[in-house]
């Protein structure tokens, strides 16, 4: 083609026009590179746009002297738009996830936690010293009193907030069905004998394990968890695999452990 009479019509993503010196195809007909590669938008006759990519690459005669340039264009209008739609779609996420973290900062940030006395100023700083570092930690309350509140601000306000967040009511279930739930299955071990379930210790692989009512955890089972978080390691039901795990643990309970542990 006519570099002079396309190039007022033929933009790269840059907005350079081929007539420009700028243009790869002109460096590699100067010597300068070898190769070049480039992706330019024509106007078509009816007004709209398409996208072509284009390689060139340099025709040399027998001493090596640089005497044309071949131009192979492929038609990447639909890669273009694609590539457009999923550059939006990556920045809305992007967009949605900051702000749910910042929703998730208002809501479990300890401003949230109101007291003006003496004891639970001793407890905010207890809920400050566990969001520095990855210990197990044990919350005691009685009902309703906003020990799952006090989970949810050390974990997202800990070391581990960029992990998940994994609850597991102790006192809803059977030892059978907290094992499967804990620990997982492979298929034809578990309650949905067709598929395989991961367990949630591992779900919360980087992240917080969240253990409500723990003392309602019958004592084999929670012999079976220490196990697993002593290790380090996970063994699913009917599985001769095991898997690493690197949970943190945060538990609650309404009882009087020190009464409980003594019975």
């Amino acid at each position: 083609y006519d570099v002079a009479l396309a190039g007022a019509r033929l933009h790269d993503e840059q907005g350079r026009t081929l007539t420009t010196s700028l243009c790869p195809g002109l460096q590699v007909y100067g010597g300068e590179l070898p190769s070049a590669k480039q992706r330019i938008r024509i106007r078509r006759k009816d007004g709209s746009f398409a996208w072509v990519e284009t390689q060139y690459t340099a025709l040399k005669n027998q001493e090596g002297v640089v005497h044309g340039v071949l131009a192979v264009m492929r038609d990447v209008t639909e890669s273009k738009h694609r590539d457009e739609e999923l550059r939006s779609i990556t920045e809305n996420l992007r967009e949605e996830v900051s702000r749910l973290r910042a929703d998730i900062q208002d809501r479990y940030g300890f401003s949230n936690i109101i007291s003006h006395s003496d004891t639970m100023r001793t407890v905010f700083e207890k809920i400050r010293a566990a969001c520095n570092n990855s210990s197990a930690v044990m919350i005691c309350g009685q009902a309703g009193t906003g020990k799952e509140l006090v989970a949810r601000t050390v974990h997202h306000n800990g070391l581990q907030k960029e992990g998940r967040f994994v609850p597991l009511n102790c006192s809803a279930l059977s030892r059978d069905q907290l094992e499967a739930e804990l620990f997982g299955y492979v298929k034809g071990a578990g309650p949905q004998p067709n598929t395989d379930f991961e367990g949630l210790v591992r779900a919360a692989e980087g992240g917080t394990l969240f253990l409500d009512e723990v003392t309602e955890m019958p004592v084999d089972t929670q012999a079976k968890l220490t196990r697993a978080l002593q290790d380090g390691r996970v063994r699913p039901a009917g599985s001769s695999e095991e898997y690493p795990v690197n949970v943190r643990v945060v538990a609650t309970t309404s009882r009087n452990v020190s009464e409980a542990v003594a019975s």
